[in-house]
């Protein structure tokens, strides 16, 4: 067993101790983590057997939370995990869904750095303008990562992208972080309100 598989483990055992994890969300939720594609599977195939309209019990498996108010797609975003980001969404899971810090599956990708699942998230309509508690749009995450430019670029080139004018809670614009934390700041000048008004 490697150091990230333990803790991974012991990380498990605290969110979701022993006598939790024979609730079938729970089981999700932790499926959705570990990339375990046929235990979500089966389990939203007995959702949509245990209800006759099968609505009800998949809604709830797919909505259901941990204690820190991540769904099995916030996991399924930061993990990396593009197989299972698409089979939840192909299924309904609120791509808007929030955390009790107010992260949504999008934030959860930007911050990790996971660019394909940031595209999923935004080809499905994913809310680039949405705010965290902390006042953070998903750019203000991908620039804070300090783990490359990819997806951050890939946001900044949305229509729309919030590289302006909002700011989060200790008054920073994603420009600002920009210019001060990454060597791309020159990047900034391009989505500046001069530039953009000349298109």
């Amino acid at each position: 067993m490697t150091i990230f598989e333990f803790s991974l483990d012991v990380y498990q055992k605290l969110i979701f101790p022993k006598r939790s994890l024979g609730d079938p969300k729970k089981q999700f939720i932790v499926a959705a983590e570990n990339n375990d594609l046929s235990t979500i599977h089966r389990l939203i195939e007995s959702a949509k057997q245990k209800d006759v309209e099968g609505v009800v019990e998949l809604k709830e498996l797919l909505s259901a939370k941990d204690q820190d108010g991540y769904t099995a797609l916030h996991r399924a975003a930061y993990g990396g995990h593009v197989e299972v980001l698409q089979y939840l969404m192909k299924y309904g899971a609120n791509i808007n869904n929030r955390t009790e810090d107010g992260w949504t599956p999008l934030h959860s990708a930007a911050f990790w750095n996971k660019l394909s699942c940031v595209q999923l998230l935004i080809a499905a309509g994913a809310d680039l303008s949405a705010l965290t508690n902390s006042g953070q749009t998903a750019l203000h995450l991908a620039v804070s990562n300090n783990q490359g430019p990819e997806t951050l670029y890939l946001l900044m080139a949305q229509p729309g992208a919030p590289v302006y004018g909002v700011r989060n809670k200790l008054g920073d614009e994603v420009a600002d972080i920009i210019k001060r934390n990454t060597p791309y700041g020159d990047v900034c000048y391009a989505f500046s309100e001069p530039v953009t008004n000349l298109l």
